[in-house]
């Protein structure tokens, strides 16, 4: 059975469908439906939730939280207490040689950062989205732990984090504030990537609709879950949270 700290945090993000319904559902126009199902896929272990959870809170709770964006320099791990990022980010762990606390993502993403991925991080959010049906779950290494989320609220017996978020960007951070950490630094976040690390392109101007759909997210999670915005990017998005 899912344990307390799974409880406790589905009471945290439970306010934050509302965003999803407002924010997401209008402009990409994702079906309720097929994001419930893809929750049936999850093929989690209470257990491995319960650990990889309770791990992480004890970790992140009263702490520094870096998220590692795919712009970021080599210099962006400093002064971080506990490091994560989307997918992307393994990219920059495997560069500096360091592991990543834990990393958010879909699983659509090409075979070198899969494999970065497991080497470089302890814990992977597997995001369940209704319109990858086709990803295959990762393969289960020593140490590396799997925890399964959506971006609607959960539906099943199975032990799925949601709603967490929409883009694998804007869940690694909303995950950082649910686990209660003082303060959630964005490093290299906002903008295009330096270079792809998907297996696909996606259509032409997407990219910018969902990193202005992740903004949105970030910072109406961030007041539903008492932090305030330290400091912004020259354009606007939040860059610095702390708890209020």
């Amino acid at each position: 059975m899912p344990c307390r700290i799974f409880y406790m945090l589905l009471e945290r993000l439970e306010p934050l469908e509302k965003i999803y319904t407002a924010a997401v559902e209008p402009v990409m126009g994702h079906p309720r439906h097929r994001e419930t199902a893809a929750q049936l896929r999850a093929d989690a272990d209470p257990l491995e939730t319960c650990e990889a959870l309770a791990w992480l809170y004890e970790l992140a709770r009263g702490r520094q939280v870096c998220i590692i964006g795919p712009r970021a320099g080599g210099r962006a791990g400093e002064g971080c207490e506990v490091l994560a990022g989307p997918e992307a980010a393994a990219q920059w762990a495997a560069g500096q040689a360091v592991k990543l606390h834990f990393t958010t993502g879909d699983g659509d993403l090409n075979p070198l950062l899969a494999t970065s991925i497991h080497a470089y991080t302890q814990a992977y959010i597997l995001h369940l989205h209704g319109d990858n049906w086709w990803v295959t779950r990762p393969w289960r290494a020593p140490g590396f732990m799997i925890v399964y989320s959506s971006q609607v609220s959960p539906s099943t017996p199975q032990p799925v984090i949601a709603p967490l978020g929409y883009t694998d960007g804007d869940r690694a951070v909303v995950l950082a504030m649910a686990l209660e950490a003082e303060s959630v630094v964005l490093r290299g976040f906002w903008g295009q990537p330096h270079a792809g690390h998907k297996t696909w392109g996606g259509q032409p101007g997407a990219k910018a609709v969902k990193l202005m759909l992740a903004a949105r997210i970030v910072e109406q999670a961030a007041g539903y879950m008492g932090y305030r915005v330290r400091r912004r990017t020259v354009s606007g998005e939040p860059e610095w949270l702390e708890k209020a």
